[in-house]
Parts: structure tokens; C-alpha cells; sequence
């Protein structure tokens, strides 16, 4: 879930091409995307495998990706977080540590793959 500046800025950029919904709301950060309510096929993660089961096996652990949504509170305000899930152990963790503290919510079927949804860096 730890991406440079620049590979998320591509991930951000797919996923809302991806999602395709005008009217959800952004709050930007640099390259960290917030969105003030989640998307409308979003479910939340009562299991890690959830998440695990949609990263297809590639090359690179990072050649494909999950978005997920993670509850958090930015100036006072419920939002949520946009992280990506890739299948390597240590994203799995934090994303297993995120599932138990915050909650952490998916949308099923999707995912985003280096050559197919973006060019990757």
C-alpha cells in the first residue's frame, strides 16, 4: 500500500476512470485522494482473502492492484481513504491492520493491472 508520488498519481487517475461516477466528491493531497462518501458497489472487507482472492498473480507483486476504501477522519470530517491492495506480504498486512482498526471496504471485480488500465512507472 506504500507507492511513490508518481505510480499513485497513475492509480488515482485509473480508478476514477474506472469508477466512472461524476458525483462522487474528491478531496486531494498531493497524491493521496479522499473521498467524502464511498462508492456505490462498495462492500465492506469481513476478510482479508476478500481482497486477496481478486489480485491476479502477475510478475510483480505491484503489476496488479486493489483499490480500497479506508474510514478516516481528515478535519473533523468523515472521509474516506483511497488505498491499493497489491498481493505482496507487507500490503497484505497493512491492509489486514486497517481491516481490524478502521474497517476497510472493496468493490468487487475490481482491480486495476499495469498494461491494461494504466502504463505503470
Amino acid at each position: 500500500m506504500t507507492y511513490t508520488q508518481r505510480r499513485r498519481t497513475e492509480l488515482n487517475k485509473a480508478l476514477f476512470i474506472r469508477l466512472q461516477d461524476p458525483m462522487l466528491e474528491t478531496i486531494n493531497d498531493g497524491a493521496y485522494i479522499y473521498l467524502k462518501e464511498l462508492p456505490p458497489r462498495a462492500e465492506r472487507v469481513e476478510m482479508l482473502s476478500d481482497v486477496k482472492n481478486e489480485i491476479n498473480y502477475t510478475n510483480m507483486v505491484w503489476d496488479c492492484v486493489v483499490p480500497v476504501f479506508i474510514p478516516v477522519m481528515r478535519n473533523a470530517v468523515k472521509c474516506y481513504s483511497v488505498g491499493f491492495v497489491n498481493r505482496s506480504d507487507e500490503s497484505l498486512r497493512m491492509a489486514a491492520e486497517k481491516m481490524s482498526s478502521n474497517g476497510l471496504y472493496y468493490i468487487p471485480g475490481m482491480k486495476l493491472e499495469k498494461g491494461v488500465d494504466y502504463e505503470g512507472v
